[in-house]
């Protein structure tokens, strides 16, 4: 049967993540829809959805997979070109989602999935033992980093590059790659954000949050209050005045007024919620025999791990902002779905 524990605690952060989304999103759904339940109840759905098709993923042998490596694969390219066509739709200056029959989707979400199983279904079949034998599934990478990037989307493109990094660490592909690698994409990076206004803008507003607390900086002095006003036992669900001041509360920011509304010590249960979730995630790709089913498990787990860390970090001002959300806690339709196929995943490995 797919491991209980995960099934646990997915399911407890998702209960508290619809609370949070609840309570920071009332007010500005109340104007947006007249309804201020409107984002937790989409959410609801938007994971019934996701739930669905787990049920589904559950039914197939996780070895049968492999098959759609490439089609998936080659699927979410088309969607990346659709993004530079009528589909495309932009939010806040970004072009990150694209809309087909009424459904909007970020490619670059879907992508996540879509690379792992590609690596995992290439890298069982290929055994790889030299960078040469992983080139296929790096230039897959590559392509899909240039079009998150374009979204503009540096976080979501750092989080997919270093799953896949980590992704190929279990491979028997010489170190020497790995640390000569490092330093390179290292330099892209820093080239990418010293070239990018707005990126600089962040490092700035991280670095001297109080000296631009109305502009750069608003985003980190309002988390920084928010968890200041927590304290130890938090506000009290429902009774955060950040959620007002600070910008994408229910999204990207969700996790500071976790800290104003829970306080310290339920916050830690939550980042203690996401540790049992994640090692679990490990230990199954780690007893998985198989290297399809252990490549799968692991990339996904690190996806995961990756993006989780991310958000705590930005929102706790360890980190410059980087607008990655926080894996099912934070509202967001692409982005609850994609993580919950990859939890099912997982969980079909489990069950094998």
């Amino acid at each position: 049967m797919p491991d209980p524990v995960i099934i646990i605690m997915t399911l407890m952060i998702f209960a508290i993540g619809v609370t949070m989304i609840m309570t920071s999103s009332s007010a500005f759904a109340l104007n947006a829809t007249g309804n201020p339940y409107y984002f937790a109840i989409r959410q609801i759905m938007l994971a019934g959805f996701g739930a669905a098709l787990v049920v589904v993923i559950l039914f197939v042998p996780y070895e049968l997979l492999r098959f759609l490596a490439l089609p998936v694969m080659l699927l979410v390219f088309v969607f990346f070109a659709l993004l530079r066509t009528g589909f495309a739709v932009t939010i806040n200056n970004a072009t990150r989602w694209i809309e087909i029959a009424g459904i909007q989707f970020q490619p670059s979400e879907t992508a996540k999935v879509a690379l792992v199983l590609f690596f995992a279904w290439w890298l069982a079949r290929a055994q790889a033992r030299s960078i040469v034998q992983a080139v296929v599934p790096l230039l897959a990478m590559g392509v899909t980093v240039f079009f998150t990037l374009r979204g503009p989307d540096l976080g979501t493109a750092l989080i997919i590059a270093g799953g896949c990094y980590c992704l190929l660490l279990q491979t028997k592909i010489p170190v020497r790659w790995f640390v000569l690698a490092a330093p390179v994409v290292a330099a892209a990076v820093f080239w990418k954000i010293y070239n990018t206004p707005y990126q600089m803008d962040r490092i700035l507003g991280w670095q001297y949050p109080w000296e631009y607390s109305s502009g750069i900086g608003l985003q980190y002095v309002q988390s920084q209050l928010a968890f200041a006003r927590g304290g130890l036992f938090g506000v009290g669900v429902g009774a955060s005045e950040q959620k007002y001041r600070l910008p994408e509360s229910y999204t990207d920011s969700i996790f500071a007024i976790v800290g104003e509304e829970l306080g310290f010590i339920l916050t830690l249960m939550l980042v203690v919620f996401y540790v049992i979730l994640i090692f679990r995630c490990f230990e199954v790709a780690s007893k998985c025999r198989d290297d399809f089913g252990r490549y799968l498990a692991f990339g996904l787990t690190v996806m995961l791990a990756l993006q989780t860390c991310v958000n705590m970090a930005t929102a706790s001002g360890l980190m410059p902002i980087t607008g990655v959300t926080l894996p099912l806690v934070s509202y967001g339709g692409t982005s609850v779905i994609v993580t919950i196929i990859s939890i099912g995943l997982i969980l079909d490995v489990s069950r094998e």
